[in-house]
């Protein structure tokens, strides 16, 4: 099982590589030929897709052991984690959106 900061350091890095990828996309969409943009940006999605992928993945367990114990006072820092990965996992996904 991945361990939930390991798995905070690779979506990060997923996360940046797509970045990464929509802005070369951007810059070389005009010049390339229709396959290799259609390729390259359901790549790029793909990678999207994984980023938020190991992001639930990390998120769900945590969640489920703890059940309503998280929504106590003692859990503040979890509590807020979970409301960040959430916003991150919307954001990716209106990345996604406007990308698309």
């Amino acid at each position: 099982m991945i361990q939930y900061t390991d798995s905070t350091k690779e979506s990060c890095t997923f996360l940046l590589i797509g970045i990464i990828g929509i802005s070369i996309y951007l810059v070389l969409h005009d010049k390339i030929p229709y396959y290799v943009n259609w390729l390259s940006k359901n790549t790029v999605i793909g990678i999207l897709l994984y980023t938020i992928y190991i992001i639930v993945k990390a998120t769900i367990p945590i969640i489920n052991e703890l059940k309503a114990d998280v929504l106590e006072a003692k859990y503040i820092y979890l509590q807020r984690t979970i409301i960040q990965n959430f916003m991150l996992v919307v954001s990716i996904l209106a990345l996604m959106y406007y990308f698309v």
